[in-house]
């Protein structure tokens, strides 16, 4: 992915504030957040656990042309106990 490619891609999810509505998500008591995911980035996550909010952003970037609003749509269905 090029420069331009990712700086759009990360103007699009602070635009529709992706970060801001998984952090809500994560706070929410109806929605099981709590899954940790691996990551093999010992240098951003030590304890080789990504967090929930940035699982999700990585997907966003690796995936532009997900509609976002979509995908936490379709997040809060999964993540329902």
């Amino acid at each position: 992915m090029n420069h331009q490619t990712r700086a759009m891609i990360v103007k699009n999810l602070e635009e529709t504030k992706v970060r801001e509505k998984l952090m809500a998500m994560e706070k929410d008591p109806l929605l099981n957040t709590k899954h940790s995911s691996f990551s093999a980035n010992t240098d951003l996550y030590p304890d080789g656990q990504i967090p929930f909010v940035e699982k999700h952003i990585a997907y966003l970037m690796e995936h532009p042309k997900l509609d976002p609003d979509q995908y936490l749509a379709n997040l809060r269905l999964m993540l329902r106990g």
